[in-house]
C-alpha cells in the first residue's frame, strides 16, 4: 500500500512537470548486421565532426549482477587534414562512477546526466563553439522528450537537462561500432566492474 501510495504521488508530480525536449534528428532504426551498423555510426559521426566543435561521446555498462558504470570522451574538432576537419580526443578518459545496481539503461543514462552538466559548463566557458552529445541508449534519449517518464534515471535526466542553460544537442550512434568507441566502452566496463554495489 506505501508502494501504491508513492508511485501515486511520483506520478501526479511528474504531471505537473513542464520539460524542454532536448532537440533530437529523426530516428533511423539499428540495423541488425555489424557492419551497417558501422557504416551508420560512421556517417553521423562524420555529420557530427563537420557541424560541432566540441563532441562528447559517452557510452555505459553493466553486469549479470547489477554493477554499473558509465565513461565518455570529450573531442574537439579544430584540426583540418588536407581540407577535412579532424576530431581529437581533449584530456583524458572521464570515468563515471554510479553508486546503485541496476541495467545498461540506469547505467547510460545516468552516464548521459554526467555528460549534459559537462557539456553545459563547456558552453559557458565557450559560448562560440557548437557543443554537442553523442549518446548510444535510444530509450534514454527518447525520454527526455517524453511528459511521462517511466524510470526515475529518466525523470532525472529530463531535470538535468530543464537546468542547463544551453540546448545540447544530443544524437543517437549506434555503440560499439566505431574505433572512437572502443577506449569509451572499455572505461565504462572498468567502472562498472570495480563497483560494490549488487543486486
Amino acid at each position: 500500500k506505501k508502494g501504491k501510495i508513492l508511485n501515486q504521488a511520483r506520478q501526479a508530480i511528474m504531471n505537473t512537470r513542464k520539460y524542454r525536449p532536448i532537440k533530437m534528428e529523426e530516428w533511423t532504426k539499428k540495423p541488425e548486421k555489424k557492419e551497417e551498423q558501422e557504416k551508420m555510426a560512421l556517417k553521423i559521426w562524420k555529420k557530427h565532426v563537420k557541424e560541432w566543435d566540441i563532441i562528447l561521446l559517452t557510452d555505459g555498462s553493466a553486469y549479470e549482477d547489477g554493477r554499473i558504470g558509465g565513461a565518455y570522451l570529450i573531442y574537439r574538432v579544430d584540426t583540418e587534414v588536407d581540407g577535412v576537419r579532424v576530431a581529437v580526443i581533449l584530456g583524458k578518459l572521464i570515468k563515471v562512477p554510479i553508486e546503485e545496481c541496476g541495467d545498461c539503461f540506469i547505467a547510460e543514462t545516468h552516464t548521459l546526466i554526467q555528460a549534459i552538466n559537462h557539456a553545459d559548463e563547456i558552453k559557458k566557458d565557450y559560448p562560440e563553439l557548437n557543443v554537442g552529445i553523442l549518446a548510444d541508449p535510444q530509450g534514454g534519449i527518447r525520454s527526455t522528450g517524453s511528459d511521462k517518464p517511466q524510470y526515475e534515471c529518466a525523470i532525472s535526466l529530463q531535470e538535468a537537462r530543464g537546468q542547463t542553460e544551453s540546448q545540447i544537442p544530443i544524437h543517437w550512434i549506434p555503440g560499439h561500432a566505431l574505433p572512437e568507441h572502443n577506449e569509451v566502452d572499455q572505461g565504462a566496463k572498468e567502472v562498472a566492474q570495480s563497483s560494490k554495489i549488487t543486486i
